[in-house]
């Protein structure tokens, strides 16, 4: 069963990898644990440090060259373990793993169960929903993101606790979500956090299909380099322990979120290449009558007709864009809608599309496009289209960026 204290108030103390003691802490302490009856809660020193970003108040308990210490566990929690001092016993349900091991091993142990436990949201310092949502039934769609967008940079030393809190104030402040738009999330060391205080917010951060989908975000940004050997392995065993838990159907779909083809592409290839990555690669019917009344709509045209312009106004000062196609006079169009609205006679056949694609590539290249300026192009369309246009499947997006804009992506190298 995957650990997660969604209806406890405040966490108990095991449940941070800590202990009850009536005669004082070694490493950190934690007083606002009310499960110790008046006795502190006491976490080692690693722990703490990656847990709550903070250091212990004795000087000699930790030093700058020892944050590193945090990853040196995932070996043990990306299996399903919670790496502990040894003078603690294991919590119920967990036995000493002697084939795992934790940061100073001398020192800690591996407590091994067969699912992760989540770091709550009270360790990360989460603020409280808006409204509660309740799953009722099996959930058929898991979403997977990272949670570094196009436009920003990451600092892979940053507090992760720091970096949720921000995260959430952006989802509910910018995006007008009721909570963190991400269910789980998952950093570098394999470490699971709990994201929405319910066990799927809906909508989350993925706005279609609603109701239907569990949203996961990779810590991090993979664009160029894929994500560690343990996170994927937290997410195998997080996704097994879902479907254990009747959180997720055990015949569910994993899809990428669209922006991945973009700015995640490592990752997008990872997934799309792996045994995880089970989805139906053709359209639905459902997502063909969505693409058929929505490419079609003569409102999605007349925006379309001006995100040329409103893409070179955006990036007027980025000279890596400015005065480069699409951004110059007499500049052939770029994904005018005609070429956009090509696919549609392709809905149930796209490689029958291929040709043409390949050769708008290839026109692209001869008119100087380049391909981080197309993908940026790209990114920056889909996201002036959606507000208009919910009910544009952002996971059907992704399937047709392999039909339709990773061919002309390939036509112009």
């Amino acid at each position: 069963m995957l650990m997660i204290p969604v209806a406890m108030s405040t966490p108990s103390c095991t449940d941070v990898g800590g202990i009850c003691s009536s005669t004082g802490c070694v490493g950190h302490e934690i007083d606002w644990l009310a499960e110790c009856q008046g006795d502190a809660c006491c976490v080692d020193n690693i722990a703490a440090r990656c847990l709550f970003c903070i250091r212990p108040t004795a000087a000699q308990a930790f030093t700058p060259a020892a944050v590193p210490l945090c990853e040196q566990d995932a070996e043990c929690v990306s299996a399903g373990g919670v790496c502990q001092p040894r003078s603690q016993t294991c919590s119920t349900g967990r036995t000493i793993s002697q084939s795992h091991a934790c940061a100073q091993p001398n020192n800690r142990v591996c407590c091994m169960g067969t699912c992760p436990t989540a770091v709550c949201r009270q360790v990360w310092g989460a603020e409280e929903p808006t409204e509660d949502f309740t799953v009722t039934s099996l959930l058929p769609i898991v979403v997977i993101h990272q949670t570094v967008s196009c436009q920003q940079t990451y600092n892979p030393t940053a507090c992760v606790s720091a970096m949720l809190r921000n995260i959430q104030a952006e989802h509910m402040e910018d995006k007008d979500l009721v909570d963190i738009g991400f269910d789980y999330l998952i950093d570098s060391a394999g470490r699971l956090f709990q994201g929405s205080k319910s066990a799927a917010i809906n909508p989350g951060v993925s706005r279609d299909y609603p109701g239907s989908t569990l949203n996961i975000a990779m810590i991090g940004n993979f664009n160029g380099e894929s994500a560690s050997v343990s996170a994927m392995a937290s997410l195998n065993l997080t996704l097994d322990c879902l479907v254990g838990d009747a959180v997720i159907a055990g015949d569910y779909v994993l899809h990428a979120d669209y922006k991945l083809t973009m700015c995640g592409e490592q990752l997008y290839t990872d997934l799309t290449t792996s045994s995880l990555y089970q989805y139906e690669r053709y359209l639905t019917a459902a997502e063909k009558a969505v693409f058929n009344a929505t490419l079609r709509d003569s409102h999605l045209e007349a925006i379309m007709n001006h995100t040329t312009a409103a893409f070179c106004e955006l990036y007027s000062d980025d000279p890596t864009i400015n005065n480069m196609p699409p951004c110059l006079d007499d500049c052939p169009e770029c994904l005018p809608h005609p070429e956009v609205v090509y696919i549609l006679d392709y809905l149930d056949n796209p490689e029958g599309a291929r040709e043409y694609y390949f050769a708008r590539g290839e026109h692209y290249k001869t008119h100087n496009y380049t391909i981080p300026n197309i993908k940026k192009y790209i990114k920056f369309h889909v996201d002036r289209l959606l507000p208009h246009f919910p009910h544009l499947f952002l996971t059907a997006f992704t399937k047709m960026y392999q039909f339709q804009y990773q061919v002309i992506l390939t036509g112009m190298v």
